[in-house]
């Protein structure tokens, strides 16, 4: 590790990845997955799927979570290995009961969603829970979706913000879309227009079109900061280039409101 970081020592992958190789063909489980990710990944070694599928095996056989959820991964995509459900599911339940919140969260999407074992929303919304308090932050986006929309559990608008506050609160963008959405909108929380167009504008850069939208609409209608149409129209048209219909219709209406207005 120290190798591969250049902690204390001058960094050397090719020292790194040897002394990766001497611990984990003496069974250390951690050696055993760092080095099937570098394989996985084709990370500092030529990519190699069935050695990384051997890999993570022998450091799963010894326990480790995160190495039962590789398993899982490669099961469920064949990679290095035949595709299997029963496996999957097995090494994704293995990794849920041992503490994982990657695979409870991947377990909370199968059982809600029927997804290769029988439908079951109660135990779907229980590994999303175990997800969630573990400081999973899609879990607490999902948990979110759910007490918002009401239709798994009963609707609850304040347990909704507070899953997305949580997920919003590790930077999860998503959810800091939807906590803005509800400082708009007063639902959940006291109303604050100021930090709602204050979080979209921090999501500029997002991966997704909805804060950016959202955003235009705040200088728009003056949501949170000073009208400001000609912004709007600049930024509806950003949007309308890169194939938002939304936007288009948004900038439909701006320009037949400025005719109206001559």
């Amino acid at each position: 590790f120290r190798y591969l970081q250049g902690d204390g020592v001058e960094k050397n992958i090719d020292e790194a990845i040897k002394y990766y190789k001497l611990a984990a063909s003496k069974g250390n489980a951690e050696s055993q997955l760092t080095l099937g990710l570098c394989y996985f990944q084709g990370l500092h070694v030529e990519k190699n799927e069935k050695e990384a599928f051997r890999l993570f095996s022998q450091s799963a056989e010894k326990g480790n979570r995160e190495a039962y959820c590789m398993m899982a991964t490669c099961f469920e995509e064949g990679i290095g290995v035949d595709a299997s459900i029963n496996e999957t599911i097995k090494y994704y339940k293995l990794g849920a009961d041992a503490g994982d919140s990657q695979c409870q969260l991947q377990l909370g999407y199968k059982y809600i969603r029927g997804n290769e074992v029988e439908k079951n929303v109660d135990e779907g919304i229980k590994y999303f829970r175990l997800s969630a308090d573990q400081g999973k932050e899609i879990a607490q986006y999902e948990l979110g979706v759910i007490y918002h929309e009401g239709k798994l559990l009963e609707q609850n608008y304040e347990e909704a913000f507070k899953f997305f506050k949580l997920s919003a609160d590790q930077g999860y963008t998503r959810g800091l879309n939807n906590v803005a959405m509800f400082y708009i909108n007063g639902t959940g929380v006291e109303k604050n227009e100021e930090e709602a167009f204050k979080i979209y504008k921090n999501l500029a850069d997002a991966d997704f079109i909805e804060p950016k939208l959202n955003l235009a609409i705040c200088y728009l209608q003056g949501i949170g900061v000073e009208q400001n149409v000609e912004e709007a129209i600049r930024l509806f048209k950003i949007l309308a280039d890169g194939g938002s219909d939304e936007a288009k219709q948004c900038l439909e209406i701006c320009y037949k409101h400025q005719e109206n207005k001559v």
